[in-house]
């Protein structure tokens, strides 16, 4: 590799272009547009553009001080007004089926979804009333399972609409996963957020 060798040439695609920008800016002070990389695509010419922008501060988003409980943006407020007023609503579930390859081990996918959870406070979070007003509260720990199910394949439809069904959203975690079994065919993965 040397300085006049291309990044897309070096198998630089859409991401790593994006991770290189923000990687610059934060390194060197200045702002950089994605077309910037496309039209400097050596470590040359990059360096000239690194050279000649102006210097800016890059700012991080600080980590939010730990409280009991926070407010909930005006987004989350409506939701949770509309959900109460209709407690049955499934309206704002978003469901999906996925095809499960061969060799899935559900304890593997569970353990990935445990790490996301631990990792992700959004994942964490519930909703509750707090002197009249709703307030999100971010749980330290959350215990997470797929569902399992074993089923013919006429039960698919039925079971659909028993899976995807209202959230209590001062329980966590606000979504949920469904590992299907259909008999003499495919299995089948079933997430309603």
């Amino acid at each position: 590799i040397s300085i006049h060798s291309s990044f897309f040439k070096l198998g630089g695609h859409s991401l790593k272009m994006t991770i290189l920008v923000f990687s610059i800016q934060r390194e060197f002070d200045i702002k950089l547009e994605l077309r910037d990389i496309f039209e400097n695509p050596s470590i040359r010419e990059q360096s000239f553009l690194i050279n000649s922008n102006s210097k800016m501060s890059y700012l991080s988003i600080p980590k939010a001080i730990v409280q009991d409980y926070y407010a909930a943006s005006s987004s989350q407020l409506r939701l949770y007004l509309l959900q109460q007023i209709d407690l049955t609503s499934i309206a704002y579930n978003i469901p999906y089926i996925f095809s499960v390859p061969n060799g899935f081990v559900k304890s593997d996918v569970e353990l990935v979804f445990q790490k996301l959870i631990s990792r992700h406070e959004n994942l964490r979070t519930r909703f509750e009333l707090i002197d009249g007003f709703p307030v999100q509260i971010i749980e330290n720990e959350v215990f997470f399972n797929i569902e399992e199910y074993q089923i013919e394949r006429e039960e698919l439809n039925q079971l659909q609409n028993k899976f995807i069904k209202p959230f209590d959203l001062c329980k966590v975690p606000l979504f949920r996963i469904g590992y299907v079994r259909i008999e003499g065919g495919y299995d089948l993965l079933l997430v309603d957020i």
